[in-house]
């Protein structure tokens, strides 16, 4: 589910330290408008600061294929096969992340935080096509 984020009031989905941001509405169900090629833009903002270094994962929950995250590199070398990590090393300094994950289609996903072995935080984010 969606909350709000509590920097700047964005719709976000809260993973154990982190805030996700880049959701198409304030409440309900985590939904986020899938971009061109797959690429789509999420905000990692830290909630809890300073901190540990956190591990960021995810997958398509119907096929368990890992997704790839793309954060640092420009959006156009994101777009080469293979670019971007399965797991996205988040630092708790409390500078926000701007990067892209690539989501391969529609569909859900689930995402999740942890340090060592433990999890943080984790959700479900339902990714669909842009609106006409």
């Amino acid at each position: 589910m969606l909350g709000t984020d509590q920097t700047l009031g964005d719709p976000a989905v809260e993973l154990g330290p982190i805030w996700l941001v880049g959701f198409t509405r304030s409440s309900g169900p985590a939904v986020i408008a899938l971009e061109a090629g797959g690429l789509t833009k999420v905000l990692i903002r830290p909630s809890h600061v300073p901190g540990e270094t956190v591990a960021l994962r995810g997958q398509d929950c119907s096929s368990g294929r890992a997704l790839r995250f793309c954060y640092g590199p420009s959006r156009s070398a994101c777009r080469d096969k293979g670019a971007g990590v399965t797991v996205q090393k988040v630092d708790l300094t409390g500078l926000d992340d701007t990067g892209y994950i690539l989501f391969p289609g529609v569909g859900d996903y689930r995402l999740w935080v942890t340090l060592s072995a433990q999890q943080l935080g984790g959700a479900v984010v339902d990714v669909r096509a842009p609106a006409a």
